[in-house]
């Protein structure tokens, strides 16, 4: 956020892994009535929150359509996209890129993944390869240097460097200022 907040960057941050939630009127540690430390002294298992799929965004893949449809293609003023795709972000964005190519590839200037989960598939367009060959990096986690071009895949779809960390959950730390030099 601050490295944003540096280049004047407005952020809207997804996640797509937040496909459900917990129904309060039928959560079950909320309205349990019974002491539960029998519970937690035995080997039964706590009782659980009722969690029910959000209407509309109970997957990954409809989330992230949705946020485009109805947020960032209405309220967002903005004129030119930088996008961070992290672990399955990679292939969320690349069902957006495939379900609404035109309206995203018009606005967007660049993309990093980040230890990502990505793949072209035969049915992508020429478009999208090629603006993926352009202006796209993927950092991976790595003991290598952060940003030192390596190449994991035998036909990467983008530029491959180093995450500078070896721990998935690390790499978009380590590598926050590759990001922001990749992307300026």
């Amino acid at each position: 956020m601050s490295k944003a907040k540096e280049h004047n960057l407005s952020v809207i941050i997804l996640n797509p892994n937040q496909t459900s939630y917990i129904d309060e009127e039928e959560d079950i540690l909320e309205n349990h009535n019974e002491d539960l430390l029998p519970f937690y002294l035995s080997s039964k298992p706590l009782p659980h929150s009722s969690s029910k799929p959000i209407p509309n965004l109970s997957t990954s893949y409809e989330h992230i359509l949705y946020a485009y449809d109805n947020i960032i293609s209405k309220f967002s003023p903005a004129k030119k996209f930088y996008i961070v795709a992290h672990s399955a972000g990679g292939d969320n964005l690349m069902h957006l890129l495939r379900q609404r190519q035109d309206l995203v590839l018009s606005k967007l200037a660049k993309i990093a993944f980040i230890d990502s989960i990505h793949s072209i598939s035969v049915s992508d367009t020429d478009e999208i390869k090629d603006f993926l060959k352009l202006n796209a990096i993927h950092f991976i986690a790595s003991d290598k240097p952060m940003g030192e071009v390596i190449q994991l895949s035998k036909s990467p779809i983008c530029r491959e460097a180093s995450a500078g960390h070896t721990k998935h959950e690390y790499t978009s730390g380590s590598c926050i200022n590759g990001v922001f030099d990749f992307f300026f």
